[in-house]
């Protein structure tokens, strides 16, 4: 799991990636031993993360892009998110791990992933305490900024007038 081969597209991406942050180039290889790291190339279509299996991975698209889904309780498709290369996804569920995912993910196009294992992050010692450190502080700010947009959603959709929906919305983009 040490040695995974990346073109420098994919190097160039990873390293754009908010995980990777103030990491060096030379530290990648050690990043993916200690995270028991793999990567994987998916169809356009094909499936890489079901609704409610283990959602046991965290990934970093270098190649193509990903939507995200869940299924109503009437069975309607809801597209939640779409991820590009550079940008990480489940970071948060990863990390528990969850046992049952709350979403579908799967290849708008031909897409790599590089699939980590973040809980390994509070069970597994690390060998270079600096790489450790900062892999959890960018963990933290990555899951911090989603839980800022995520409150700002809750507080958007808990509004009763729509123009309230609408300042809150713009006041946040303005800030």
């Amino acid at each position: 799991m040490k040695n995974i081969p990346l073109t420098n597209e994919e190097l160039y991406y990873l390293s754009k990636s908010g995980l990777f942050h103030n990491i060096e180039k030379t530290s990648i290889s050690s990043v993916f031993s200690y995270l028991e790291a793999y990567k994987k190339t998916y169809q356009k279509g094909e499936v890489i993360q079901r609704l409610g299996e283990s959602f046991l991975y965290a990934g970093i698209v270098v190649k193509g892009s990903i939507e995200g889904s869940f299924v109503t309780d009437t069975f309607n498709k809801i597209a939640i998110n779409h991820f590009h290369q550079g940008k990480s996804y489940g970071e948060a569920l990863a990390s528990i791990p969850v046992t049952y995912s709350p979403i579908q993910l799967y290849a708008l196009e031909e897409t790599t992933i590089i699939h980590l294992r973040m809980h390994l992050l509070t069970e597994k010692k690390c060998d270079d305490f600096s790489l450790y450190q900062q892999l959890s502080t960018n963990l933290i700010r990555i899951l911090s900024s989603q839980n800022v947009f995520t409150q700002l959603k809750l507080r958007i959709a808990s509004q009763k007038l729509f123009r309230n929906r609408i300042l809150i919305y713009l006041h946040a983009f303005n800030a």
